[in-house]
């Protein structure tokens, strides 16, 4: 079984030792948007959420006849919140959305000494890592900062209620930008200039450790049988590699939910001397070097929801007719960087934009221009890994968007690379299966965990649309750099904004 602890929903899936899909249960929960740049989550309701999809898994697999032989974890990555001395949240979830460390992460990028973290780390400086979230709860909570005894992310926190272990991965923190990659430790000059010490942090642990078994009283609440063990596993999109087979080079793995990610598999850890890309731990000799974007299906679904005919308003109805635009959208270029920008430059200033509208577009005009829009940033992910870690011959879809005929398309002719669905969607969860798999000795090792995925689907790049989507992307780059001076002015006028709203 894999329990895939994600951004808007926890989902808990079982699989046979072939890697087939068994049953898949999901309990969807909010972001809160209190405050501009701000995001938050209750991990109360994650963890009940966890509890109920996990539930309601076990009693399928009981009708069914089916017996769990162990479970592996997945969560999302850079997550943080502050625990007390009884381990219990001081205050809610800050989720990789948040941005309100936006002015701290930026004046550390021009420090020299902060800068020369990422080569340490592999995560670039930017407000979703989780320096820049603790040093504002010390800058502007600082009694909460105080009574904090351990700052853990969503899954640290789950792991401590369910086990009482004060225990973390090295995947998981690997995305934090806390970990010294090369040493496995925490990195001192990083912790002393946010004026904690490990003491403040979970153990760090491999990924195939096993945790143990529920208690009693847990698996009750769960449905689990007595004696099931728990591996735990790694953050969400490692296992979303190992889940659509994409732990070797050359297989490039791309995700599109509500944000997105372009990975590639590398035996030791790498850092992009531009700064470009992240580098995130699967297990010892896997490493996953890739970038990620703010703005995935969450700006198709923002589309949607506001902006579409109440016809459209179905995600199979809006895809219809966005597919009988041509490619290119009839000129329409669109930057989606509604909630600032990720890889690979880092700009969390950025904001959408839809360049080229006229009279003559209609909302499948911009359903479609959406789509190559995210299709064309993680594109530019694609171009700095390639020249990382070498060529990609072929990709890897998961997510949302691996549901969309067009979506794949768009990316198999913007890439220019042959494009494959494996059979299971819910690739983080699978990958947290398999690694499970591993830690408990069924299986041997990554390479054979990843010959049980299989593919549903291929998806062959047209030259001709490649050549047109080269000309667009070329254009899409240019407004991107002609405007980083207007990102920062807007971005100035946006804080002021926020600033006399809170006064009021």
């Amino acid at each position: 079984m894999g329990i895939d602890i994600g951004t808007g929903s926890s989902r808990a899936a079982a699989f046979d030792l072939g890697g087939r899909l068994l049953f898949s249960q999901a309990e969807e929960y909010p972001l809160s948007y209190p405050r501009l740049g701000w995001a938050e989550q209750d991990p109360e309701v994650v963890l009940a959420a966890v509890i109920k999809a996990l539930k309601d898994l076990t009693a399928r697999l009981a009708e069914h006849g089916y017996r769990p032989l162990v479970v592996g974890l997945s969560s999302v990555f850079h997550s943080v919140l502050p625990l007390g001395k009884d381990g219990r949240p001081l205050a809610n979830c800050l989720p990789w959305a948040d941005s309100r460390s936006t002015q701290i992460v930026n004046a550390w990028k021009k420090d020299p000494a902060a800068r020369a973290w990422y080569a340490r780390t592999g995560c670039p400086l930017h407000p979703m890592y989780l320096p820049g979230k603790i040093a504002w709860w010390h800058a502007n909570e600082p009694e909460l900062f105080a009574r904090t005894a351990r700052f853990v992310s969503l899954k640290e926190y789950i792991i401590t209620r369910l086990f009482g272990l004060p225990w973390v991965d090295y995947s998981v923190v690997s995305g934090s930008g806390l970990l010294n990659e090369e040493k496995l430790t925490y990195d001192d000059d990083v912790l002393t200039a946010l004026g904690i010490g490990p003491e403040r942090l979970s153990k760090l642990v491999p990924t195939k450790t096993v945790l143990g078994e529920l208690s009693p009283e847990w698996a009750a609440a769960t449905g689990l049988p007595p004696g099931v063990p728990w591996v735990i596993g790694a953050g969400d999109g490692a296992l979303s590699s190992l889940g659509t087979g994409g732990v070797t080079p050359g297989i490039l793995t791309a995700m599109i939910g509500t944000s997105g990610a372009v990975r590639l598999a590398s035996p030791v850890p790498r850092v992009d001397p531009k700064g470009r890309t992240w580098c995130y731990h699967l297990t010892e000799d896997c490493w996953l070097l890739g970038g990620a974007i703010n703005n995935g299906g969450i700006v198709y679904r923002w589309l949607r929801d506001g902006f579409v005919p109440d016809a459209l308003r179905s995600y199979d109805a809006l895809n219809t007719a966005a597919a009988r635009v041509p490619p290119g959208s009839a000129g329409i270029i669109f930057l989606p960087f509604h909630s600032g920008e990720r890889s690979p430059y880092w700009n969390a200033d950025a904001r959408g934009i839809v360049f080229g509208l006229g009279l003559e577009h209609t909302a499948a005009h911009l359903a479609r221009a959406t789509m190559e829009g995210i299709t064309y940033r993680m594109y530019s992910i694609f171009q700095a890994l390639e020249e990382l870690a070498g060529p990609a011959r072929e990709v890897r879809a998961s997510g949302g968007f691996a549901r969309s005929a067009l979506w794949l398309k768009i990316m198999a002719d913007v890439f220019g690379r042959r494009v494959y669905v494996p059979t299971v969607p819910e690739g983080s969860a699978l990958g947290a299966a398999l690694l499970a798999l591993i830690a408990v000795g069924a299986l041997p090792d990554l390479k054979a965990a990843a010959q049980l995925v299989s593919i549903n689907a291929a998806y062959e790049p047209d030259p001709e649309n490649h050549t047109l989507y080269q000309e667009l992307y070329a254009l899409y780059t240019n407004i991107y750099f002609k405007l980083q001076d207007e990102f920062a002015a807007l971005a100035r006028f946006r804080e002021r904004e926020n600033k006399e709203s809170a006064c009021h």
